[in-house]
């Protein structure tokens, strides 16, 4: 990703260098437009390097999606609470069985949980997502009452820990 973005920045910056250059040797001033729509092309393609996941927990609906670049929205995942089969801290034996996986991660591994539950479009789809505190206690009042998690003192502090160390990096 850090290479993509130094590519588009080089590229842009190398545009609206060759342009001004050729304003100054060769005095052709409609060079000035090229320079503008490279520096401008590369603000835009720079916003399609951002991707956040947004998880939306309505009554008893779960809406997951993906926003590229602040302009574009796309629903990944839609399903009922009630319908979850299977759910909590990420593992290697988690989910084997499913038609569909949904990534919406900032890809770390760190406190990363997954969700697995029937949906209508896909089928028995995982979900592998970063939820904080809040959006886990409020999924668990909604699942199958099997399926509810006993939340410990060690998966507060983990919270605690990530959002500090969220806060330091920024």
């Amino acid at each position: 990703d850090n290479a993509l973005k130094l590519l588009i920045i080089f590229v842009s910056v190398a545009i609206c260098v060759l342009s001004v250059t050729g304003i100054v040797l060769f005095g052709f001033v409609p060079l000035i437009v090229i320079g503008g729509v490279g520096l401008y092309a590369g603000y835009f393609m720079l916003g399609f390097t951002v991707t956040e996941y947004e998880y939306a927990i309505t009554n008893n609906d779960v809406d997951i999606d993906k926003i590229t670049g602040k302009r574009s929205r796309k629903r990944l995942v839609s399903f009922k609470l009630s319908s979850v089969t299977d759910w909590g801290e990420y593992n290697e034996n988690a989910g084997s069985d499913v038609d569909a996986t949904v990534l919406a991660s900032d890809n770390s591994g760190y406190n990363l949980w997954y969700v697995v539950a029937n949906t209508e479009r896909n089928g028995k789809v995982m979900l592998l997502f970063t939820p904080d505190r809040d959006t886990l206690e409020t999924m668990n009042a909604s699942v199958p009452y099997q399926l509810r998690k006993k939340f410990s003192e060690k998966t507060a502090e983990k919270e605690e820990e990530s959002s500090t160390s969220d806060d330091n990096n920024e």
